[in-house]
């Protein structure tokens, strides 16, 4: 077996110079929502804002642009962006209509308090939309953004080229420079993004759910018969939202429904489900229409006795299911349509946990013992989508029953309500600290109580768990934390929204709570985790104080905590940081601790006093897999050239390692489909094979800690990187065996810091194979292609390029 010695060999380099590594960041957006101003008196009064932009993404045909937008701009510009794009549009702030009330003693909605915090909220929505590169090919946020006016009148559509030298057929997609972490745009064909998407959509694993599936197929078989025996003619209308391959359209008409109506948002998708329903026996029954069903205002023919309809996700209402079913029975159906599913239930569990609290609590030096450095902040009330099954009871304790905080009713148009708040009572069968909200859901199919699709984790209902990872459980906090005690009835306040949940205390704002500290709004919960993971690590810390005791350490990384640790035995520290945001909250960590010995510069070259050792993790927050951290090569690279290359640097060599592992479920995400309920899905594994053929092997970025598995052979080290100031290109070629007892290859790296291993992937093995991956990081995986399954063994060749800082990744066999 090659070793990362053996296997690594090394390719001329070019080394980057001052200038490169100092010029002008090759891609830029930046977004200001500025000057607010209010006009006019009485009724006509109303508050709009400048929003100033500048970038030189080639996308934009303006590179600096100023103009005037209102509240109701706002909310044409995100409805415009919800209906013409694949992404899911962020809230605006709400109206607050409260504020509008004529008896109010304050100026509402024109307060300048309120105008600020508006402002503010606008400005956060405004650039997380504006970043999306899908977004950022609509036409109509290239309106909002730089023409004086608004023309609603105008032609929705994709921004393909803004420059003279590029095809008008080309289409702008964001890439990340794995040097410098900056984004940076390519141009692809018309049709690259479908056959891409496809491939990376993980449609298989949503097919490959059989519970899901076969439940459907109940709904159908209980519902069809009865519209039968209803219709004077007998005839039955199926009407199918959201189809994807067409299973559910196919499964209807097999069932005896005279016609089905499928409709498909998706372009790529509907033209699959089309050529699947159309190759099929019941071509003749089956209509399908490339349309979202709240902008379709007939079907054809009469309208839906039936609508059957998987438009759920984690939250169960995230994906507009109750806008959907809303508006399509009042629209698309007739009355007493059936729907499949019928309603649902949506369940919560108050736990103790500090697992789960480490996922959202602001970080702290000291542990519990200190106050909050960044202030009382209640961070996010958004979902925090989790596996909840590997989470192992050991690491959190219920603190009472399961509550029903939600009953949705898919089939009476008039109890389907976007806007809920219920308080729900509970008793505490033990003491405790209510760290975290649990919940999970269920959907009745046919409304007999008889067919379920429980997502309850596997430790609260065994008997009928079925994994499946299109959907997931979800972690919810309270504003603050809460105490109860054993015995005692409690209550929380459940509220939600058209596509959210959230939770509150009685007689608190009940509200949606959003960041104030700057932290969460910035960061992923994986990340939150990794940083109070890294103050908790005592072995990691002793080693920081002794690496750093009594001298001048710099600290480099992207949103990086490691300069605040050094600062406990270090003479002076200089944390390099480049994002301003994350400079703003070291400085409020460096005020609250009264770190005199710490200093912040924005880039290395602000740094004039030659530091005695350089630290990193290495972590950078824009890094999107565990190889992306290698640009601190490329920052210790450019503080060498500034200060010698005798600078020591820690960590001193890092390596990539790959093994195989059979995975319990996590490979259905990248399986073919074959034949699913006698349906012939085929169609779609061609297009999906043929475009990961047609790229590099596609690694996946997943938290594998989510996922069981057993792991099949040792780790083998692919690629070293030695921290010597000269970043050399490198490849490998490694045999992979034991691959056909493994489904999956997971790919991470590890980093010798002075005599301490710090793993972004494996950390341990049990005596049974179970690996424990670190839960701060993603790691990589690769599922090998259907050709590659049976393999006993497969090659495997990485090449990194030290111009882009990119490593590519080939599977053969041997």
């Amino acid at each position: 077996m090659a070793t990362g010695a053996s296997a690594t060999q090394r390719i001329p380099s070019k080394r980057q110079t001052l200038d490169e590594a100092y010029a002008p960041p090759a891609n830029f957006l930046e977004i200001e929502v500025i000057n607010p101003i209010t006009h006019g008196v009485g009724k006509m009064r109303y508050t709009d804002y400048e929003i100033r932009m500048r970038s030189n993404l080639p996308v934009f045909k303006q590179k600096e642009s100023s103009v005037r937008r209102r509240y109701s701009d706002f909310e044409w510009v995100r409805a415009e962006l919800e209906r013409d794009s694949k992404i899911v549009v962020p809230t605006l702030p709400g109206k607050s209509f409260k504020r509008q009330l004529p008896f109010r003693s304050d100026d509402g909605i024109f307060e300048e308090e309120f105008i600020e915090n508006r402002r503010k909220a606008l400005e956060l929505f405004i650039n997380k939309v504006a970043g999306h590169p899908l977004a950022q090919n609509e036409r109509s946020l290239h309106i909002f953004l730089q023409e004086t006016t608004i023309d609603k009148n105008y032609v929705p559509g994709k921004i393909r080229t803004a420059t003279k030298d590029v095809a008008e057929e080309s289409m702008f997609l964001e890439k990340i420079n794995q040097k410098t972490g900056e984004r940076e745009w390519v141009v692809a064909e018309e049709d690259y993004d479908m056959a891409q998407e496809l491939a990376r959509s993980r449609f298989g694993d949503m097919i490959l759910d059989f519970d899901r599936n076969d439940k459907f197929l109940e709904g159908l078989k209980t519902t069809i018969p009865e519209k039968k025996r209803e219709n004077e003619d007998g005839k039955v209308h199926v009407l199918d939202i959201g189809t994807g391959t067409g299973l559910l359209s196919l499964m209807a008409a097999r069932e005896g429904a005279d016609k089905v109506t499928a409709l498909e948002v998706f372009k790529p998708m509907g033209d699959c489900a089309r050529h699947i329903t159309g190759h099929s026996e019941w071509a003749d029954k089956i209509t399908v229409i490339s349309e979202r069903s709240t902008d379709v205002s007939q079907i054809g023919g009469s309208p839906a006795d039936i609508i059957v309809a998987e438009v759920f996700d984690t939250e169960l209402i995230g994906e507009g299911a109750l806008r959907t079913f809303k508006e399509a029975l009042q629209r698309l159906a007739k009355p007493g349509c059936r729907v499949v599913p019928s309603s649902g239930n949506v369940y919560i569990a108050p736990v103790e946990s500090h697992l789960l609290e480490m996922f959202n609590t602001i970080p702290r030096l000291n542990g519990a013992e200190d106050e909050h450095p960044l202030g009382n902040c209640s961070g996010t009330a958004a979902v925090f989508d989790v596996q909840l099954s590997e989470v192992k009871t050991h690491e959190f304790r219920e603190l009472s029953d399961p509550i029903v905080a939600f009953k949705f009713d898919f089939e009476h148009e008039e109890k389907i309500i976007f806007d809920e708040s219920f308080v729900r009572k509970a008793t505490a069968h033990s003491s405790g600290t209510i760290d975290a909200i649990l919940m999970w859901w269920d959907i009745d199919m046919d409304g007999t109580g008889k067919t379920f699709i429980d997502m309850a984790p596997k430790w609260k209902n065994p008997d009928n768990y079925a994994w499946r990872d299109h959907w997931m459980q979800a972690v919810y906090y309270l504003p603050q934390k809460k105490k109860v005690e054993m015995g005692q009835t409690f209550e929380i306040v459940c509220n939600h929204d058209e596509f959210s949940i959230w939770f509150s205390e009685v007689g608190k704002d009940t509200t949606r709570t959003y960041c104030v500290c700057g932290l969460h709004s910035m960061l992923s919960r994986q990340t939150v985790y990794h940083i109070n993971e890294m103050f908790e690590n005592h072995s990691f810390r002793a080693e920081v104080n002794r690496l750093s005791n009594n001298l001048h350490v710099t600290t480099v990384g992207e949103g990086s905590f490691l300069g605040l640790l050094a600062a406990k035995t270090a003479k002076k520290v200089t944390i390099i940081e480049g994002n301003e945001r994350f400079r703003d909250i070291f400085y409020r960590y460096i005020q609250y601790y009264n770190l005199k010995n710490v200093e912040i510069i924005e880039k290395a070259t602000n740094l004039t006093e030659t530091p005695d050792i350089i630290l990193a993790e290495p972590f950078y927050v824009s890094a999107m897999n565990p190889w992306s951290h290698l640009r601190f090569l490329y920052d210790v690279e450019v503080l060498r050239m500034l200060h010698g290359d005798e600078l020591k640097v820690e960590p001193h060599v890092g390596t990539l390692k790959a093994l195989p592992e059979c995975f319990e479920n996590l490979h259905k995400i990248a399986a073919d489909v074959g034949t699913v309920n006698g349906f012939d899905l085929s169609f779609f594994d061609g297009i999906s094979t043929k475009a990961r053929a047609a790229t590099d092997a596609i690694v996946d970025e997943q938290s594998l800690w989510e996922y069981a598995g057993t792991v099949k052979g040792e780790p083998v080290e692919l690629l070293t990187f030695p921290v010597d100031g000269k970043i050399l290109s490198r490849k490998c070629a490694v045999r992979m065996e034991k691959m056909n007892s493994s489904n999956g290859i997971p790919i991470w790296m590890e980093w010798q810091f002075g005599n301490v291993t710090l793993s972004t992937g494996l950390l341990s093995v049990t005596d049974s194979g179970e690996p424990e991956w670190n839960k701060g990081y993603k790691q990589g995986v690769y599922f090998p292609i259907s050709d590659l399954q049976n393999e006993q063994s497969l090659n495997l060749r990485a090449l990194f390029d030290n111009s882009s800082g990119d490593i590519t990744f080939q599977f053969s066999k041997v």
